[in-house]
């Protein structure tokens, strides 16, 4: 798995898609604060890995994360972006392997985290003010 990450990140350098993924992210007239946060995201609600999704997005959301004036508050909040992507990925290892362990099923379980999730923005909002 961490070979394959790293295989996909190279390929992603090689390739120049980094480069040009940042640069249109920076003509997009959408906020980076939003493509800083939901790209991660996405990553992590498809892979269920940390790994992964901070492997894959972070070299492209890097540029945007430097150009602003309080870098610390986009690290953290792009990581807590991937992280709540994972911790809501239904192909989350640990999350299917505990479900079936206790007999309960996966939706059923979301109620719960879902409760989570602003406590996590909030988190990562009071550690970027640090």
């Amino acid at each position: 798995l961490i070979l394959g990450v790293m295989v996909f990140q190279e390929m992603l350098v090689t390739s120049g898609a980094i480069t040009s993924m940042s640069v249109i992210f920076k003509t997009l007239s959408m906020d980076s604060r939003l493509i800083i946060f939901f790209f991660p995201f996405f990553i992590g609600l498809l892979t269920g890995i940390t790994l992964s999704y901070v492997a894959i997005t972070f070299p492209i959301i890097m540029p945007l994360i430097l150009a602003a004036h309080t870098p610390l508050y986009y690290l953290s909040f792009a990581f807590i972006g991937g992280y709540i992507g994972v911790l809501l990925s239904p192909v989350h290892l640990c999350y299917v392997v505990t479900c079936a362990f206790y007999g309960t099923e996966i939706t059923s379980v979301y109620k719960y985290l879902l409760k989570a999730v602003p406590y996590l923005i909030l988190a990562a909002i009071l550690v970027s003010l640090l």
